[in-house]
């Protein structure tokens, strides 16, 4: 495991959105004359056995290596923008939850052969919506808003941040699953109360996934 800060030292590959990052180096042999500057980098290592379980801090880089046949489970925890803890005092902290009452965000389903990896975070798509609005003192959040939002943050650098028709007709295709109403807008209200597979569609729809994953969808089997 390493920090973030070192991401600089990492020959990572150009990825300006979040999720799933990786480096171009041969992690199990790295080569110190093509990347000198990995000498200069901590890092943590640990060996787990059957039944333990570690936590990653937010945004460590990580890199797994399982020996023989194992089964693992990875939980990534939801960035709310706002916590409610009225109920922390008085909640059973010793009381067992399955991880079938667990709300989970990108799970395979019966029958996946791959696993969704390598979209973005469903609350960090809806923490953008809700930025975008609080910083420019919006009401309402509208496909023209939503728009500006596909241009600064989805097109790549050399496309025009004006959006053609194409584009346009893309948006409005990713409002339309949100505004179930179809009014042609949403409130914060609305926006905080959008259910998880809602969020996943949009998702799916604005930010393909991408990635060691991403780059092998169609040929890629996750076991």
């Amino acid at each position: 495991m390493i920090p973030n800060k070192y991401g600089d030292k990492l020959d990572l590959a150009d990825n300006k959105k979040s999720g799933s990052g990786f480096t171009h180096m041969n992690v199990d042999k790295v080569d110190l004359v093509k990347n000198p500057e990995v000498l200069e980098v901590p890092w943590t290592w640990a060996t787990l056995q059957p039944g333990d379980c570690i936590f990653i801090p937010s945004r460590y880089f990580h890199q797994v290596r399982s020996y023989g046949r194992s089964v693992a489970a990875t939980i990534m925890w939801d960035p709310f923008r706002e916590f409610n803890d009225s109920d922390c005092a008085t909640r059973d902290i010793d009381k067992y939850t399955a991880l079938s009452d667990v709300r989970l965000q990108w799970t395979y389903k019966k029958g996946d052969k791959v696993i969704d990896m390598g979209y973005m975070n469903v609350e960090t798509m809806r923490n953008i919506f809700l930025d975008e609005m609080e910083d420019e003192e919006l009401d309402k959040f509208t496909p023209e808003v939503l728009s500006i939002l596909y241009a600064h943050n989805m097109l790549d650098e050399e496309e025009d941040e004006q959006l053609g028709e194409e584009h346009m007709e893309y948006v409005r295709k990713v409002f339309f699953r949100m505004d179930k109403d179809q009014k042609g807008y949403l409130t914060g209200e609305e926006l905080r109360g959008l259910d998880i597979e809602t969020l996943k569609l949009v998702t799916h729809l604005i930010e393909p996934a991408y990635g060691p994953i991403g780059e092998n969808m169609g040929s890629r089997d996750e076991l």
